[in-house]
């Protein structure tokens, strides 16, 4: 085996990789084991998938797909110091900034907090999924903003932090949502009806036009959407 061409990586780097496999150069390319090659890059955090084949005489193609940041999991009464990274799915990508790439990887992701993870596999360490009714729940959450906010909408908007304090039991969940020019706003919603929470409060943002945005709206109430902010009394609107 004299050459390893590895693609598809953007938070590994190419050397992790082939440090996986464990290969020498006096290793023979038609005696090597494939499936056990994949599935020592697939047990990397990072590695959702890994698929290897030979380039004859002397070379290995190694094509992975990697787990994508998602949200920045914050285990309740930690103050940021045990925050880990994880992907669509709830697998734990990297513990602290250093393990993804200085921070890099932690940039305009939503933070979760208030999660039960009390079900979830011990120790919760890089590799491992969270489970639990929270964690679903939060997940669900960024998916249903991603719905009606896509990255691409106009307004500038986006999910900062999704919080779940209190749920199951109180069966309410918190975002705080940032806008442009340092705008912020929490907004309360019911887990079952969240994209029809968030749609109405966009359609409100909209119907407000230039007017300042309210510091907090309640959308937990069925057809009521109740915006509250330091400078006015409450607002009620119907659907």
């Amino acid at each position: 085996v004299r050459e390893v061409r590895v693609s598809g990586t953007v938070h590994l780097s190419r050397s992790v990789v082939k440090a996986r496999l464990r290969l020498r150069r006096t290793d023979n390319l038609l005696a090597a084991d494939l499936e056990t090659l994949r599935l020592r890059i697939e047990s990397h955090p990072w590695v959702r998938s890994a698929s290897l084949s030979r380039d004859l005489p002397d070379g290995l193609r190694v094509e992975v797909v990697e787990r994508k940041p998602w949200a920045v999991w914050i285990p309740t009464g930690d103050r940021g110091r045990g925050a880990r990274l994880i992907d669509a799915e709830g697998v734990i990508l990297a513990e602290g900034r250093a393990e993804a790439g200085g921070g890099e990887g932690w940039k305009g992701l939503p933070v979760l907090r208030g999660l039960d993870v009390s079900g979830a596999p011990k120790p919760l360490r890089a590799g491992r999924p969270l489970s639990g009714k929270t964690i679903e729940t939060g997940l669900a959450a960024i998916r249903t903003y991603l719905a009606v906010w896509p990255p691409d909408r106009k307004g500038g908007v986006r999910l900062a932090a999704v919080d779940l304090s209190g749920h199951p039991g109180k069966e309410r969940i918190s975002m705080n949502l940032l806008g442009s020019r340092g705008r912020t706003v929490w907004v309360r919603l019911s887990p079952r009806d969240m994209e029809q929470g968030l749609r109405r409060f966009a359609f409100l943002l909209e119907r407000r036009g230039g007017k300042p945005w309210p510091g907090k709206a309640d959308l937990s109430m069925g057809s009521r959407v109740v915006v509250r902010s330091s400078a006015r009394r409450p607002e009620r609107y119907k659907k």
